[in-house]
């Protein structure tokens, strides 16, 4: 009886642990994009969005180019670039709404990037806002600064953005996208860091009952009574 008692826990012991396994469990992943591989002043658009830069669930709004230094065979009259050789540029396009909107429908939870601003007579600002396309709740902003007058003419050719800051918003909670709206006269950004929250993968529901099923019916022939074991003479 002590035996069946111990037999029956063990096998409790099993399927609770075959059962969390099979739960979903979120996890953090570290997003980084550097726009190296899109081209001089192409769009943005899908890159990583299941395009040439991976399925990353990032998606550009129609504004968002990508520009390549002048020194690798662009136009982008920058240097010092966090990543080599390509930058972003919102490029302010009044077409439609949300062109300068990324996109990020997984959510993330923080946000940070770098980037090089040539005298900015007006403010500009990033948001990040709760839900998708600037809309819900407007979690946090920064306003930039102009960072690089120092570097024209001091550099063959005469490079206009030298300098770059790294900025990282602070906010509470998940985000779903960053409106770049008060950010597109004369600003270039680099390495868009995000953290997301996405389920790990489980067993489809199938095969984990198969898993299961296998795993008890093994554990139960190998605590059967010993007398089902022993050999008929």
């Amino acid at each position: 009886m002590r035996k069946q008692s111990i037999c029956r826990w063990r096998l409790a012991g099993l399927t609770a642990l075959l059962l969390t396994l099979y739960s979903p469990q979120a996890k953090a992943d570290s997003v980084l994009l550097t726009f190296e591989g899109i081209g001089d002043f192409q769009s943005v658009g899908n890159f990583y969005n299941g395009g040439g830069g991976g399925n990353l669930d990032v998606s550009f709004g129609p504004s968002f180019v990508a520009v390549v230094a002048i020194d690798s065979g662009g136009s982008g009259l920058f240097s010092n670039e966090p990543s080599p050789d390509s930058v972003m540029l919102p490029a302010g396009l009044d077409c439609c709404v949300n062109v300068n909107v990324v996109s990020v429908p997984a959510g993330f939870t923080t946000f940070s990037f770098f980037y090089s601003a040539f005298n900015l007579a007006i403010p500009q600002t990033v948001s990040v806002w709760s839900g998708p396309d600037a809309t819900g709740t407007m979690l946090g902003n920064v306003t930039l600064i102009g960072n690089t007058d120092t570097c024209t003419n001091k550099f063959t050719p005469p490079f206009l953005h030298c300098k770059w800051t790294q900025v990282q918003i602070a906010f509470s909670g998940t985000a779903e996208s960053v409106d770049f709206n008060g950010a597109t006269n004369g600003a270039l950004f680099d390495n868009l860091a995000f953290t997301t929250s996405t389920p790990t993968s489980a067993p489809e529901p199938a095969a984990f009952l198969l898993l299961l099923a296998g795993s008890l019916g093994v554990a139960g022939l190998r605590f059967l009574p010993a007398w089902r074991h022993r050999r008929i003479l």
